[in-house]
């Protein structure tokens, strides 16, 4: 939440606060906690609102909640309940329009805070005896049934309907109530599955936002609604650590099915088509050859496709007719067809249980190729030789590598312009999208000036790199 902790610095934590300066007409406003952080040179503060059950956080309450931490010099004011949100500074309720800034907002959910204890059980060694009981005792409270601590259990009431004025093939807008309720849910359903898939796994699940979602969740709700109603789709990504890519799910509305693709890049070695694609299926178990496809996309974009056990028994049934051509990706692609699990109840556990079935037999399988190396393995072959202007993977945080999230998807863009750059191919496309070779791999931008930025950045990293290693 912005507040950094030192090894100096220490925590208090109180309850059913009462302020000094605080309106008489607010004076039965009592706020459920109080968390003071603290070192030897500052001190954070934030107010606790928590709600259990099926209560929400009310809006006219954060508002008098804010008048109190304005008037204490309260930094922050803190929410809880079982309403789901991927980020801290998402929140799953609309804010008060009089609500100004100085105070920081943040809203966690129980069954996240659940989640973070029993990785910190798990991992911890620093626990005295008694903090470690305390949090088992705690954990094993909010598990039980009893405790009201329930990540999303359903859609909202109006989905059927909506799946079947969508099916029927009836338009909707985006001010339309059942649309905004659903994607709501939707949004809480992300991090929903990221806890739930954590805890079933021991793998931490986080949803994957672009940096330009991340500092603004108005313009993703926006963007995920135009999205839900032009395709009748709802998507998201997983980051998942050791995976060679981003875990990217669609549930298409129409077909009622959930699918999970994840892309690999293709390794530099082997050289040729064959041992490129055999990499990939050697690292693939056989349960999932019954659900899972593979789509080779190869440089300038075109793709083919096949299934797994036809790829395993005739890997020539996907090469495209050009001598020398190489893949450049490898996409793995599984869709469950969730046919009578499409209803309110039923939905959700059945999206998450399509996400853990291709985890299980897909994800946690791959491993992305391993970059060439010299003899020593310490560096790069030919790191001074390659072009120094050139983007690397990291350089970019909205490289378009294959599906991303938020409903965005790469358009099938036909080639505009081609050429070289030092001997380096580029392709420039008919969406304004750019995909050009590297010594890394092909990348692709979703612009020229996207690339160049991103140039900009590498040349700057390297002049910084070559400093350290030459000063």
């Amino acid at each position: 939440m912005g507040y950094r902790l030192g090894r100096r610095s220490w925590i208090e934590a109180y309850t059913e606060i009462v302020f000094k300066k605080q309106d008489p007409d607010d004076a039965d406003d009592r706020p459920d906690g109080l968390l003071l952080a603290r070192s030897t040179q500052s001190e954070w503060s934030a107010i606790i609102e928590a709600k259990i059950g099926a209560s929400r956080i009310k809006p006219d309450q954060i508002a008098r909640y804010y008048k109190i931490a304005k008037a204490n010099r309260i930094d922050a004011i803190i929410t809880i309940s079982n309403e789901l949100t991927t980020r801290p500074d998402h929140l799953p309720y609309d804010l008060p329009t009089d609500i100004g800034g100085g105070v920081a907002i943040f809203h966690w959910s129980w069954p996240t805070l659940c989640m973070i204890a029993a990785g910190v059980v798990k991992e911890a060694s620093s626990f005295d005896e008694e903090q470690a009981f305390i949090l088992k005792e705690a954990i094993r409270y909010f598990d039980h049934q009893n405790s009201e601590i329930r990540g999303l259990t359903s859609m909202p009431s109006s989905w059927n309907g909506l799946v079947q004025r969508l099916r029927a093939g009836a338009a909707v807008r985006r001010d339309d109530a059942d649309v905004i309720d659903a994607l709501r849910s939707w949004h809480q359903a992300q991090a929903s599955f990221c806890v739930a898939l954590t805890r079933e796994v021991g793998v931490q699940f986080n949803v994957k936002l672009r940096r330009q979602y991340q500092y603004d969740q108005q313009q993703l709700w926006a963007d995920d609604l135009s999205f839900f109603v032009e395709n009748n789709q709802l998507s998201f990504e997983f980051e998942v650590p050791d995976a060679p890519g981003e875990l990217h799910v669609t549930v298409d509305v129409q077909k009622r099915n959930v699918i999970c693709s994840l892309l690999v890049a293709a390794p530099s070695s082997p050289k040729q088509y064959v041992g490129k694609l055999n990499w990939l299926l050697k690292q693939l178990p056989p349960e999932s050859d019954a659900t899972a496809s593979i789509h080779v996309i190869w440089k300038h974009g075109r793709r083919t496709s096949a299934g797994l056990s036809e790829l395993r028994s005739n890997p020539e049934i996907a090469r495209i007719e050009k001598q020398g051509a190489q893949p450049r990706a490898f996409e793995i692609v599984a869709a469950t067809d969730l046919d009578r699990k499409f209803g309110p109840q039923s939905f959700p556990q059945a999206v998450q249980s399509a996400i853990l079935d291709f985890y299980e037999t897909v994800v946690k399988h791959l491993r992305a190729p391993k970059s060439p190396r010299s003899a020593e393995g310490a560096e790069l072959i030919d790191e001074d030789a390659e072009d120094a202007w050139m983007p690397t993977a990291e350089s970019s945080e909205k490289e378009v590598t294959g599906v991303a999230g938020n409903g965005w998807q790469p358009i099938e863009s036909k080639p505009q312009a081609t050429g070289e750059i030092d001997g380096r191919k580029y392709v420039i496309f008919e969406d304004g999208s750019v995909e050009i070779e590297t010594a890394g791999g092909v990348k692709r931008f979703q612009s020229v000036s996207e690339m160049v930025a991103a140039a900009q950045r590498n040349l700057n990293a390297r002049g910084a790199s070559h400093d350290r290693r030459t000063g």
